[in-house]
């Protein structure tokens, strides 16, 4: 959305993206009328802003979606695949002179810090409780209310950090 900035006039009806969407920008797509966010929630978009320019704002929510299960599946595989060291096994498969150094570790007692509060950190934490590591999680948006209770190691459900 950032390239946006400099175009003289932009015909858009809806934008979709990764990234702020300002008041700024809002003004400057003049046929806007939809602003569709990839996350699940829509804290990056200037709400305020698109309410006075008559522009909706809508997001995905995972945990009503689904979404948020596959992104949590798939960042626990990358997890896995990164604490084994995948690539580096998938390569020595196609080539023998590659050694894999050791099995990699196991996910069993890592350290693991999960940001933000929304329904995906919450499937990713429930994923990862099975596997035994020990969750940190932190809210770099403690200001915006979350309807899901965090719950820790040791089954607290302290709002802001859980250590246990």
């Amino acid at each position: 959305m950032a390239a946006l900035y400099g175009a003289a006039e932009l015909r858009c009806r809806s934008a979709a993206g990764a990234g702020p969407v300002t008041r700024y920008l809002m003004e400057r797509l003049p046929d806007l009328v939809l602003v569709q966010t990839l996350s699940d929630g829509y804290e990056s978009v200037d709400v305020h802003a698109a309410t006075e320019l008559g522009i909706r704002v809508s997001y995905a929510p995972g945990d009503v979606t689904g979404n948020a299960d596959s992104v949590a599946e798939y960042a626990v595989l990358l997890m896995l695949a990164t604490a084994r060291r995948l690539n580096v096994a998938l390569a020595s498969i196609r080539d023998h002179s590659i050694k894999i150094p050791g099995r990699g570790r196991a996910l069993i007692g890592a350290n693991v810090c999960i940001v933000g509060t929304g329904s995906i950190r919450a499937k990713i934490a429930h994923r990862l409780l099975i596997f035994g590591v020990n969750l940190t999680g932190v809210d770099l948006l403690p200001s915006i209310p979350s309807k899901h209770t965090w719950i820790g190691p040791c089954g607290c459900n302290k709002k802001d950090v859980c250590r246990a």
